[in-house]
């Protein structure tokens, strides 16, 4: 990348960087971490915003503001791991003081970020809602996410949220990493229905059925099973296991209904 080399590096920061007040240098690194562009109202450090304008680093979109891309890639490239990690939680806790959708993304954008075990754990519980918002700030966070700690949790999300936007590429390199047999057989017939390949996919699906059912009666003959909600010992929630099953062999046989048409 252009912008990580040592003598672009040393010039943006000698000729744009260098000169800024510590009131700009505050509103740049703001900036520079922001994953879309902001409001002025938005922001914590807005006292250099004119500053960084009169510098020509800001482009505008009406009410909103980012930094030229060269200015941002360079100041970003500038930090540590460790502060880019604390920086990063710093703007998390900020946007989850606030409410609605784009608080919720720009908060999951930070927390991905920040390599933090309790961030994932909260990407882990929230992904789901950002996904049903918006499916490609979803994918990028997941991504973001799986590039610093690895998750099983996260790994089937992705790979489940590719899916759903029809990213064949993505969805199989997120489907090999997954770990469980189940979950992978089943995403693995998606990914074979969206490929037009069904007797694949039927074919992956009644392997996931005879799995399912396996499970159910493993947990079934436990005695610490709880047969109206779910597994204490192992937090597996058969109900939804039930539901699960019923939904594939309803899917199978539909698909062996088609092919005894023709």
């Amino acid at each position: 990348v252009p912008e990580k080399s040592e003598a672009v590096l040393k010039y943006v920061e000698k000729t744009v960087i260098k000169r800024l007040t510590d009131e700009g240098k505050k509103t740049l690194d703001e900036l520079s971490l922001a994953p879309q562009p902001m409001s002025v109202e938005e922001m914590a450090s807005d006292v250099g915003i004119p500053e960084l304008d009169d510098s020509a680093m800001l482009k505008w979109f009406g009410g909103l503001t980012e930094l030229h891309h060269l200015v941002r890639n360079v100041r970003r490239a500038s930090w540590d791991v460790q502060k880019t990690s604390a920086m990063h939680k710093k703007a998390a806790k900020k946007w989850a003081s606030l409410e609605g959708d784009r608080a919720r993304k720009i908060e999951a954008h930070h927390r991905s970020m920040s390599g933090d075990e309790e961030d994932i754990r909260w990407i882990e519980s929230n992904i789901n809602q950002i996904s049903l918002s918006d499916s490609a700030v979803a994918a990028v966070v997941l991504e973001n996410v799986l590039e610093l700690e690895e998750s099983q949790i996260l790994r089937k999300e992705a790979a489940s949220i590719a899916l759903d936007r029809g990213e064949r590429n993505e969805a199989n390199v997120h489907i090999d990493k997954i770990e469980e047999t189940l979950p992978r057989k089943m995403l693995q017939a998606r990914l074979a229905r969206l490929n037009g390949n069904q007797s694949l996919s039927n074919r992956l699906e009644e392997e996931a059925i005879r799995i399912l059912k396996s499970e159910i009666a493993k947990k079934e003959a436990s005695p610490l099973f709880d047969k109206t909600y779910f597994d204490y010992e192992t937090g597996i929630n058969v109900p939804r296991l039930r539901a699960t099953l019923a939904r594939q062999e309803k899917r199978t046989e539909k698909g062996k209904q088609r092919k005894e048409k023709f």
